[in-house]
């Protein structure tokens, strides 16, 4: 994790938890997000997921959470 992230990503990481993506093993973007909460230690790790994902609506939830992190 980047000195940068210290602050924001683990409050980002809870966001993610509180989702309708992590929380409904039905949804569509379950995996991915499942993903992102459990093995990323960076928003690197994070990005990297996103650039395979293929949903736009999936990679926008990802940027609202890390705008309302960072604030």
């Amino acid at each position: 994790m980047l000195r940068s992230e210290v602050v924001w990503f683990p409050y980002f990481l809870h966001l993610c938890k509180q989702s309708r993506s992590y929380r409904d093993g039905q949804c569509m973007d379950h995996g991915d997000m499942t993903r992102i909460v459990e093995e990323c230690t960076s928003y690197r790790e994070v990005q990297a997921i996103l650039n395979q994902s293929r949903e736009t609506a999936f990679k926008d939830e990802i940027w609202d959470y890390r705008q309302r992190s960072e604030k």
